[in-house]
């Protein structure tokens, strides 16, 4: 058994997950919003999977379906710690709470002087067919 977080996940303070449905062909879809401040650098998205032994089973996959239009987001993999609290999904595998793993992250920056809103579209997956999500990630930009 094992644990592929992308959808369900929302970041603490900075992101509020408002949907994630399945539709006929397996195809997760998700949506969520981050609020930003203006030129910052700011993780937008967190996607890992673990084995139920909380170690690491694959490094999921993100690509950028649809880049923002005012900004750039930048996907890199790095050890995330997951928490019960940011993501909901710990549930089924609590004794996984705050145990580090690697994971894909994207992080949005905006353009100078940018203030407004932004989407970016992105498709994670675990290379394997296992799961696919394809997530609309709404962005507000503020000073």
């Amino acid at each position: 058994m094992y644990r592929f977080l992308a959808c369900g996940a929302a970041l603490a303070a900075t992101m509020a997950l408002s949907s994630c449905v399945t539709n006929s062909t397996g195809v997760h879809a998700a949506e969520s919003h981050v609020s930003v401040i203006a030129g910052k650098r700011t993780k937008i998205d967190t996607a890992f999977s673990e084995k139920k032994d909380c170690s690491l089973r694959v490094i999921p996959t993100v690509h950028i379906v649809e880049a923002p239009k005012h900004g750039s987001v930048v996907i890199v993999h790095e050890t995330v710690v997951p928490d019960v609290k940011t993501y909901r999904s710990l549930r089924f595998f609590p004794k996984c709470n705050d145990v580090p793993v690697t994971g894909t992250v994207a992080y949005y920056t905006s353009a100078p002087g940018f203030v407004g809103s932004e989407r970016v579209l992105t498709s994670h997956s675990t290379g394997e067919g296992v799961r696919v999500i394809h997530k609309t990630i709404d962005i507000d930009v503020t000073k």
